[in-house]
């Protein structure tokens, strides 16, 4: 049995989505206490902050173009693409030691004999569920 799947189908991650409401809510806390406690004005701030981050991570992503290639089989096959550059890594399932993965933000990483650690990374619930299962059958 095998499984693929590519990262990211989305341009935010949960991680990085979660990370900007946090700093949006910072800098509209401080511009609310700075500004006399006007709500528009410190709202306005946060809403630029927010909208100057999306522009400009749409257009990183635009320019770099990442993109990751899982395959887990027999081995678990790694392609990074991120605009030219391509990095493969091919590791043989029975040398993983270790692996941990978090539910909520989708992402995790595995271990190796060797020592190595391989980062991964899911769009949906449905492809953690396949991996925790191929990954638990390895023994």
């Amino acid at each position: 049995m095998s499984f693929s799947w590519v990262y990211p189908r989305a341009i935010f991650s949960r991680m990085e989505i979660a990370f900007l409401l946090f700093l949006g809510f910072i800098i509209f806390l401080l511009s609310w206490l700075e500004f006399g406690r006007q709500f528009t004005l410190a709202l306005a701030l946060a809403s630029l902050f927010m909208g100057i981050y999306v522009f400009a991570a749409q257009r990183v992503h635009a320019i770099l173009k990442p993109k990751h290639t899982y395959h887990l089989g027999k081995v678990l096959h790694i392609t990074r693409e991120q605009g030219k550059r391509v990095h493969e890594e091919v590791t043989p399932v029975r040398e993983i030691v270790h692996h941990k993965i978090d539910r909520f933000f989708r992402g995790g990483y595995i271990l190796t004999a060797k020592g190595r650690k391989h980062q991964l990374f899911f769009n949906h619930p449905r492809e953690i569920d396949r991996v925790e299962e191929l990954l638990g059958k390895r023994k």
